[in-house]
């Protein structure tokens, strides 16, 4: 039973996350993003490398890329009522909070 379990866990996880793709191609190579906490992901990435380079790649380059922002606003305050609660006073503040959002890339070359 708990093996069953750990398997849809790990299936439902991967679901989740985009598949490897390629998202750059030149003339002998390219980029692939992966997410990086996806089992199997390299694996996926390697397969499209071994495809599209059938002599051989060498990995030029890759790590963590910055490709946009999240940006999320928080608010926080209390409103008074007067008399029969259609007039009545805000006070508040809020703020807004940028992370980046990243990727892994994998530049390759092909031999």
């Amino acid at each position: 039973m708990r093996r069953s379990f750990c398997f849809l866990a790990c299936l439902t996880v991967a679901a989740c996350y985009p598949a490897p793709r390629e998202v750059r191609r030149t003339a002998g190579g390219g980029e692939i993003a992966i997410h990086a906490n996806v089992p199997d992901a390299r694996e996926e990435a390697n397969q499209i490398m071994v495809a599209r380079c059938p002599n051989g790649f060498d990995i030029v380059e890759e790590g963590e890329v910055v490709i946009g922002a999240v940006a999320t606003g928080h608010e926080s305050g209390t409103v008074t009522r007067y008399g029969n609660g259609s007039m009545g006073r805000y006070s508040g503040s809020s703020y807004q909070t940028v992370e980046d959002k990243r990727e892994w890339r994998i530049l390759y070359q092909c031999r």
